[in-house]
């Protein structure tokens, strides 16, 4: 809570305020429309009461730095340990300004779009309207949540619930009878759970500081207190009971009552053992009883995703037996179950299904025709697609998500689903902890086969030498070089003929190999050092050799499995730690936990299932990555050179400063530019133009301020020179800019990586440069009645949705404007009129609450627009004059007696 919302607050209970808001917030969230299940826990407020000395926070009514500068700040403010209790996901403002932007005043509140989980613009700023702050707040958190408006742009979905005519909660206009989310909010926040961008929101609050009130918001305020956080100074002006509950009326002066058209909020008395609910005055107590969420049947499976290789099916199910009612408590659970399905090899020669993906999205982009793109796969984003330009040398981010089924880790049978890399065990099963034990066999208790691991060190000499012979029907060979030399490794069949790899002293590219009727896999793990990985079992005996070019011997070992009948031995199992996890941030210290496999003593690992009778040792952790976070400059892409064809111009990039995010896959976060150390990247450069304009004729025009250093370049001439001679130049319609005739001072580049590298660096050749489309590119879009309409045209990349839910995330990352247009602000005003009832004592106390004021409803006037927002303001400014003449008397008193004090002495 900023200042000016302190100040405005300070005769009431701030901490009661907020909670009665969150509470709205949070049953909107709880309600069942939501399509998930999800609490709002409020983990720490803070009094911004000494705002001006917080640090790179600035509030004020700019709307958009405001955002900018509160997501900033929070970002500093929140612990970075999830356990910490204070950790929040979204960060809230409540403010008093009257925030504004370009377009004018008017705003309620500003949002980024689908950020829950990106730590720097997980943040919304509200307006404080009075208690309908409660629904701005729930709308700003709906975008954070993945959310746009209803009715408006590409939403199916009405702004109103076509049964009741209640508003739902992303309706462009926010109002007090808002009961529901439409079901394109559904789906939006759907997806973003799908999509793994709402993550960060499954774990759980360890403690629950502020705890809600099982309360209606209008028993804690009742229709006095709303008007004056409404109306400041105002008192509430009754109708008859059954009017009530349709429009909250505040007594502003002796002669008038005066309303927003709006209702009052659920719980506010309206009779005799009456409270509204829902617009309507009923007896206190009357309101429909909650009704829990139960599963229903799961659905049929939907196709396999693949042919062959092993893909996914899905069954989904709803929370529709019963369907939760009345903040009713959702469904717990998976919606969407899935199991792997066509898990035999693809064909001989088939292409890898990240490939085939690659080549599908090659002829979209490039009218059905081939050119050559090829799978790159990205270890820190492996369900993501990329694809290799050869011939350009450019990797492009093609598709957000690899479809599901695609292999996600080498070496495992793990798959992407839904976008994220899950386990599948060696029985095809997801998240089987089934394995290959050390003889190849799935859920193998190791003790099947004989292992043999032998070390070659016998001098060289010179030329091909046999080193040993795999026999047929071994598994899990492994041949490799200890060291690294010129020599190399070689494989043939048993009578030497037929070389499989390395043969006629040549030597083989890395990859996939045939090794007769069996595949393997050869590569250099480091220079001059060669490893050969083949599963098998091998269907013919092979022969290993090593073709020594000098006579040295650096260890060359050989190791597989082979079949064996004894079986007279017995296993031992036991647990042991084989390895840790994935360090949890890449930077900036993160944590590594242990995993404990069971282990045979001789067999090495085995499926956990062996170790059932031994106690399992608890996990432990340990600190990792703990270097700080790189601070770098980040250059975009080159846009259009601003000039006609044939003739010199500008064209220019984004650079900014940027700190490399802790977490893999998210983006960078942006700071301050003095934060980065090295020479600031240009952001601007000659270049000459492809694009053909019209033709205008100027001489010695100069450009505009921000080119006037690069037109000097252009134009230098030599201190002899006495005249400077202009040419006819082509000058583009957007932007005008002049060329000396002749000019050579053009500076070209290689194109440039997305991440940070000096100014004009020139790649060399075979160097590979990513060229990713930022995944959120923050731009301002403001929403109005006038549909489509925003201050930057943008080209964002959407999101993909579950198959399900059959929607797009749209506009992620881009920050949103939520507006009351002009026609949107009305006021009410009722003149008042005599009282001609002559009540006695007893039927004033026993029935007057049931009459209405002394309202001239049928001389009633609307004021709307910028008239309404006037008088509003006229009325919060009368607020403000007697607080600052408050504060000066008692500035005042405290003076005196502080002077009083030293005279006593």
């Amino acid at each position: 809570m900023d200042k000016k919302f302190l100040t405005h607050h300070k005769h009431r209970d701030v901490d009661t305020y907020v909670l009665t808001i969150m509470n709205m917030v949070a049953d909107f969230y709880h309600d069942a429309s939501s399509g998930n299940q999800m609490d709002v826990v409020i983990v720490r407020m803070m009094y911004l009461e000494k705002e001006e000395e917080e640090v790179d926070l600035e509030i004020n009514t700019n709307a958009p730095e405001t955002l900018k500068s509160f997501c900033k700040w929070q970002l500093g403010v929140n612990p970075k340990d999830i356990e910490n209790p204070h950790h929040h996901d979204i960060a809230v403002l409540l403010t008093r300004h009257d925030i504004c932007d370009s377009g004018g005043c008017g705003l309620l509140g500003l949002a980024y779009v689908a950020t829950a989980c990106k730590n720097d613009s997980s943040c919304a700023i509200n307006e404080d309207s009075g208690l309908m702050v409660g629904m701005t707040v729930a709308h700003e958190m709906g975008h954070v949540m993945g959310c746009t408006h209803d009715k408006e742009g590409n939403s199916p979905c009405p702004a109103q619930d076509p049964e009741d005519k209640s508003y739902y909660v992303m309706s462009p206009y926010v109002h007090m009878d808002t009961r529901r989310w439409s079901s394109c909010s559904r789906g939006f926040m759907t997806a973003l759970f799908e999509n793994d961008l709402g993550e960060c929101l499954n774990d759980e609050p360890t403690t629950a500081v502020y705890k809600y009130k099982n309360a209606l918001p209008g028993t804690v305020y009742d229709a006095d207190e709303q008007c004056k956080i409404l109306f400041p100074g105002s008192k509430a002006c009754t109708f008859a009971s059954s009017e009530f509950c349709a429009m909250l009326s505040c007594e502003v002066n002796p002669d008038e009552c005066l309303s927003n058209h709006e209702p009052p909020v659920d719980g506010t008395k309206c009779g005799t053992n009456q409270w509204c609910f829902h617009g309507k005055c009923v007896e206190i107590g009357e309101r429909p009883e909650a009704i829990n969420g139960g599963w229903g049947e799961w659905g049929e499976w939907t196709a396999c995703s693949r042919t062959c290789g092993g893909g996914v099916s899905t069954t989904t199910r709803d929370c529709n037996k019963p369907v939760p009612q009345h903040n009713g408590r959702y469904c717990i659970g998976e919606r969407k179950q899935y199991k792997m399905c066509n898990t035999e090899p693809c064909p001989e020669g088939s292409p890898s299904f990240r490939q085939v993906q690659c080549n599908e999205k090659d002829k979209e982009k490039n009218n059905g025709q081939l050119i050559g793109w090829k799978e790159f796969y990205k270890k820190p984003e492996p369900c993501v697609l990329f694809c290799l330009n050869e011939k350009a040398r450019m990797i492009t981010r093609v598709e957000n998500k690899v479809k599901d089924g695609t292999p996600c880790k080498p070496g495992t049978k793990d798959i992407c689903i839904e976008g994220v890399c899950k386990h599948v065990g060696c029985d095809n099963k997801l998240d089987s902890t089934a394995v290959e034990d050390v003889c190849g066999v799935c859920n193998g208790d190791g003790t099947q086969c004989k292992l043999v691991d032998e070390i070659y060190r016998d001098k060289g000499g010179s030329g091909y030498k046999k080193i040993a012979m795999i026999p047929a029907k071994a598994k899990m060979i492994r041949l490799e070089e200890l060291g690294s030399s010129i020599n190399t490794l070689a494989i043939s069949d048993k009578t030497e003929k037929h070389w499989y790899l390395n043969g006629g002293n040549m030597e083989d590219e890395d990859g996939q190999k045939k090794f007769g009727a069996d595949e393997g896999v050869y590569e250099h793990v480091e220079p001059g050092k060669e490893l050969v990985l083949i599963h098998g079992p091998t269907k013919e005996d092979l022969i290993f050799h090593v073709c020594f070019y000098k006579d040295e011997n650096v260890g060359y070992r050989y190791k597989y499995a082979e079949a064996t009948t004894e079986l007279n031995y017995t296993p031992h199992y036991h647990w042991e730690l084989l390895e840790f996890t994935d360090c949890s941030a890449k930077c900036g210290g993160g944590q590594q936990t242990s995993k404990y496999d069971c282990v045979e003593d001789k067999a090495g690992k085995v499926s956990d299932s062996y170790c059932t009778g031994e106690e399992k040792p608890e996990p432990t952790t340990k600190r990792c990555n703990e270097q700080a976070c790189e601070i770098k400059w980040k250059v975009g892409k080159w846009g259009e050179c601003q000039a006609c064809k044939g003739k010199s111009g500008v064209r220019a990039r984004e650079v900014e400063c940027v700190r490399e995010s802790s977490k893999v896959g998210e983006d960078d976060i942006l700071v301050e530019d003095d934060k980065c150390t090295e020479p600031r990247p240009a952001a601007r450069e000659l270049c000459d133009s492809h694009k053909t304009c019209r033709k205008r004729r100027a001489e010695g025009e100069i450009p505009d301020a921000m080119l006037r250093g690069i037109w000097k370049q252009i134009h230098r001439r030599s201190p002899d020179e006495t005249v400077s001679t202009y040419a006819t130049i082509c000058f583009p319609k957007t932007h005008r800019t002049s060329a000396s005739q002749g000019s050579n001072n053009i500076i070209t580049t290689q194109p440039s990586t997305e991440m940070s590298q000096p100014a004009n660096v020139t790649l060399h050749v075979g160097e590979i440069v990513v060229d990713k489309v930022p995944d959120n590119q923050v731009n301002l879009i403001k929403f109005t009645s006038t549909q489509g309409s925003s201050d930057i045209n943008t080209d964002q990349q959407s999101t993909e949705m579950s198959q399900r839910t059959n929607v797009t995330l749209q506009h992620v990352g881009e920050m949103v404007v939520d507006r009351v247009p002009d026609d949107e602000v009305k006021l009410i005003k009722f003149p008042m009129k005599e009282i001609r009832l002559n009540l006695s004592d007893n039927v004033f106390e026993s029935m007057g609450d049931e009459l209405s004021n002394n309202l001239d409803t049928a001389n009633a006037s609307i004021i709307t627009g910028e008239n309404a927002r006037k008088v509003i303001k006229e009325l919060q400014q009368d607020e403000e004059e007697v607080t600052e003449k408050e504060e000066q008397k008692n500035n005042h008193n405290s003076t005196v007696e502080s002077v009083s004090w030293k005279g006593e002495n």
